[in-house]
C-alpha cells in the first residue's frame, strides 16, 4: 500500500488555511480574500484551482480533512457550504479520500476542550506538536491540526478502541 499524503483544509473566504504533509515534510499556505468576481462560480473556480495547485496529482493516495463549518454560524454559511461542496467535488474527481471534522472535535482532540479559542488552539499546537503559529495564522494552525488528527485516526499502532471515539465523530465522503 502506498504512503498517504495528508491534507488539512480550513475553509474561509477571508483566509483559507491549507497544510499538506508528505514524506518530505509539511507545507503550509494560506489564501487571502480573493477579488470580487461577477459570478460566485468564478470565485469558487479560482479558490479550487489554488487549492488543487498545492496538492499532488491523482496518482498518489491522498486523505483530505476539512474543518466542517459551524452549522449555527451566522453570515455567509450558505456561500461557505457551496464553496465546500464545490471544492469537495473537484477533490473527488482526483479520487482523494475526503473527511469532515466538526470544529468541536478538532478542538477537543488538540486542546482538550471543544470550546477552545483560536489562541488556545495555537498554544496547544505548540505544546503538543512543537509547531508555532502567529496569532493571525489560526486557519493554518487548524489545517495543521487536521493533519495530525487524520494521522492519529489511521495510526494502526494506536489501539482501535482509543481511535473509535474520534472516528465516530467525523463524516467521510
Amino acid at each position: 500500500m502506498s504512503e498517504y499524503i495528508y491534507v488539512g483544509l480550513d475553509l474561509s473566504f477571508n483566509r483559507l488555511g491549507l497544510a499538506v504533509s508528505s514524506s518530505t515534510g509539511v507545507h503550509y499556505c494560506h489564501f487571502g480574500s480573493s477579488p470580487t468576481f461577477p459570478y460566485r462560480g468564478e470565485r469558487y473556480d479560482r479558490l479550487a484551482e489554488r487549492v488543487l495547485s498545492e496538492l499532488p496529482d491523482d496518482s498518489q493516495a491522498v486523505r483530505v480533512f476539512f474543518e466542517h463549518y459551524i452549522m449555527g454560524g451566522v453570515g455567509r454559511i450558505c456561500d461557505m457550504a457551496e464553496l465546500a461542496g464545490y471544492i469537495k467535488g473537484r477533490l473527488r474527481e482526483r479520487q482523494y479520500d475526503i473527511y469532515e471534522v466538526p470544529p468541536t472535535t478538532l478542538k477537543k482532540f488538540t486542546a482538550g476542550s471543544g470550546r477552545a479559542s483560536k489562541s488556545d488552539m495555537i498554544a496547544a499546537c505548540l505544546r503538543r506538536y512543537g509547531v508555532a503559529f502567529k496569532d493571525t495564522e489560526d486557519n493554518e494552525c487548524d489545517a495543521y491540526c487536521l493533519i495530525e488528527f487524520g494521522k492519529y485516526l489511521f495510526d494502526e499502532a494506536v489501539p482501535f478502541l482509543k481511535r473509535k471515539l474520534w472516528i465516530d465523530s467525523i463524516n467521510q465522503f
